[in-house]
């Protein structure tokens, strides 16, 4: 099955789906995404679709979450140590002396 749309930005989209298996191609005249698809169709209907079946990832939430985790870490390590040199340069806090 194919369908054209129209982006945002103006271009147009085909797709084509079969059998699970998906191709995209972006255009600037909805002519040749119309043309595309109708041939993309084609060869799908003759099985030479040729974009494979994505396989599930293996990564889980659990590892997401440490990997978000440790990069959050790293960050507020980050900024605590920069904080601490930024305060070490400025001057200590004896009272300004009038005019």
């Amino acid at each position: 099955m194919a369908t054209v749309v129209r982006r945002p930005s103006g271009k147009w989209q085909a797709t084509v789906r079969k059998d699970g298996r998906s191709l995209s191609k972006s255009f600037t005249k909805r002519v040749d995404a119309t043309s595309w698809s109708r041939e993309t169709e084609l060869d799908a209907e003759r099985g030479a679709l040729t974009q494979p079946k994505q396989q599930p990832s293996a990564v889980t939430v659990a590892d997401v979450l440490r990997s978000y985790a440790d990069a959050r870490m790293r960050l507020l390590s980050s900024y605590s140590n920069n904080s601490m040199s930024f305060n070490s340069k400025l001057p200590s806090n004896k009272p300004c002396s009038g005019p």
